[in-house]
Order: structure tokens, then sequence, then C-alpha cells
């Protein structure tokens, strides 16, 4: 019998080096739910890819210093054509999420999350703080 384990191994082996660009456990679940406990490779492979292609994350950016500290941009998933990609004229994202200010770390990630939910958006793993720049994994609710 497969299990969910087996299901993402195989997951994982067949997104090769582009696994963090997606919600693997959410390609799990979504595989098991429309097809069961199956061997991925029984899966019809136009059907299989329409299921990873729901899980790229896309990633939120904050800069967290300066006067937009409270913005994410909300950047395209990797492998998307920038020709699809919703840009202003200088090559940023349009879709931002307003980010609350905050000294506390963990309050901070406890409001981001809630309005990045309001947003129709999850954080999947942690936000990295890069100098001054957040970013974190997201994918659509």
């Amino acid at each position: 019998m497969i299990t969910s384990t087996d299901i993402t191994r195989q997951v994982g082996e067949s997104l090769t080096d582009c696994g963090d660009e997606f919600d693997v456990a959410g390609i799990v679940r979504d595989i098991i739910a429309e097809h069961g406990r199956v061997d991925i490779d029984s899966i019809d492979p136009e059907a299989y890819w329409a299921v990873v292609e729901r899980h790229a994350t896309s990633t939120l950016e904050v800069r967290v210093e300066g006067d937009s500290a409270e913005v994410g941009w909300v950047i395209p998933p990797v492998g998307r054509s920038i020709e699809d990609a919703d840009l202003d004229a200088d090559g940023h994202p349009l879709e931002t999420v307003t980010l609350p200010a905050s000294e506390d770390a963990d309050e901070w990630n406890r409001t981001a999350d809630a309005a990045l939910g309001r947003a129709g958006w999850q954080r999947v793993g942690e936000f990295e703080q890069h100098d001054a720049v957040v970013t974190a994994r997201l994918t659509r609710r």
C-alpha cells in the first residue's frame, strides 16, 4: 500500500531541484483527496502537473526599514512568465499586503499571518530576515 510518506518522496523526486518553489504538503493532500493513495506515476500527467501548479509558491518581500516598512510585495511564483505577472511600470508586483508595525517579532509574525490570510495568502515555512528585508514563501488559500 502506498503511504503519504511514499507520495511525498515521489513528489519531491518529480520536482528535482525546484521543490522549495512548491507547497509539497499541499500537493500530497490534493493527490490523496483527488486520486487516493496512489503511485504518482498512475496519475494522468496533465492532472498531476495541474495539482503541482496549484501549489506553486509566491514570495512575500518586506523591507523592514524606511518608509515602506509596512508594505509587503507579493512576487509571483518562480517559473511564471514575466509577461503573465502583474507588474507595474518599474517591474514591481502590483499586489501588496499591508502589514503591521511591531517591535516584537512574535507579535509581528502573528499579525502578519493574519494580514496575509485576509488577503488570501498562507505562509509556507518561516519568515527569513536578510539584512533589511524579510521574505517568506506563500501559497494561495
